[in-house]
């Protein structure tokens, strides 16, 4: 399965706003799951902040394991940031 980002917007960048994105992303996309593996695809995002991600993320993690979770389109300096910033924190003891 594979989940488009830029759905939710180009500048992704509150807290609430991710937590908005996580619960779509947990009724439309999680509710179902038949895959066993999600691609979080990043293209044409902007501006993303990691407190944004960080909300689905979490929510990711409650379906799927890590290795179970890719991401797409990782270029942008702002998507790159806040991905190594999430997964930066999750690995802290």
């Amino acid at each position: 399965m594979k989940i488009e980002i830029r759905k939710f917007g180009t500048y992704l960048v509150s807290r609430p706003e991710g937590r908005d994105a996580a619960l779509i992303i947990r009724n439309q996309y999680l509710a179902s799951r038949s895959d066993d593996s999600i691609e979080i695809d990043f293209i044409d995002v902007k501006v993303m902040t990691p407190s944004w991600l960080d909300e689905i993320y979490q929510e990711l993690l409650k379906t799927y394991r890590k290795d179970q979770i890719t991401f797409l389109n990782t270029t942008n300096s702002s998507v790159q940031a806040s991905l190594e910033t999430i997964l930066e924190i999750e690995t802290e003891p």
